[in-house]
């Protein structure tokens, strides 16, 4: 089991420095890594800040204190709204237990580096979000805009299929996703966000999670598919 380098108390000195505003993640930020460790991952699925969705602090020190437990010469009174956070906390604390336990060989989600370490593994932010997909996780709209990214064309991912049998498969990949979609009543041009994510856990394993990425690029390029307000997102900076 993975160990964590910092103390629960230091965790919640930061905690009330940021007077436990504690879901507020720099969105911005985040979304240039492509990898992220699963704990923050499942708390940016419920819009917790990476540095506050270590397990054992949300379930000792976070959930109770926004449950109303605090001490009443430091802490003002528990309010509707924290309730409201304090069931997003057991939410999040429900999808680690699901996530770390769809960590290979056993599940889908693949450590980056070969080594599961329960909460602490890291692994693809695509690979997680298709996962969240096909489990129907509601997430944050900031969180499914990461997924908007890869419609970018990446280094590497083009590839150009001299194979007539390879241009076959690509076809019908293309014509499966388009099914997909269709069967989630979304306008083809206007895939909302979040969308791509449902559709490609709809399709796997049929399609490999490489394959759809690749089939998805080469849709668009065709102008099959699109992300709602992609271009809006993408300039609006």
């Amino acid at each position: 089991m993975a160990e964590y380098q910092y103390p629960l108390e230091e965790i919640t000195i930061d905690a009330r420095a940021y007077n436990w505003d504690i879901f507020k993640p720099d969105w911005e930020f985040l979304q240039a890594f492509p990898a992220l460790s699963l704990c923050s991952l499942v708390g940016l699925s419920v819009g917790l800040h990476p540095w506050f969705s270590r397990p054992d602090w949300v379930f000792h020190c976070a959930k109770p204190y926004f449950e109303g437990n605090r001490d009443s010469e430091l802490d003002p009174p528990a309010t509707e709204d924290d309730q409201a956070k304090a069931e997003d906390l057991q939410r999040f604390l429900k999808r680690i237990h699901i996530a770390a336990g769809n960590l290979a060989p056993a599940g889908t989600l693949n450590p980056i580096d070969g080594i599961a370490q329960g909460a602490a593994t890291v692994v693809s932010v695509a690979e997680f979000l298709a996962f969240a997909g096909r489990l129907d996780w509601e997430l944050p709209e900031k969180f499914t805009r990461f997924y908007a990214l890869t419609d970018v064309e990446e280094p590497g991912e083009a590839e150009e299929d001299n194979d007539q049998n390879n241009k076959g498969v690509r076809e019908q990949q293309i014509q499966k996703i388009i099914a997909k979609a269709n069967e989630f009543g979304y306008d083809l041009l206007s895939i909302p966000l979040g969308g791509k994510a449902k559709i490609k856990g709809a399709c796997y394993p049929v399609i490999t999670e490489s394959a759809f990425d690749r089939a998805w690029i080469e849709a668009g390029k065709r102008g099959l598919i699109s992300i709602k307000d992609k271009i809006k997102f993408y300039t609006k900076q």
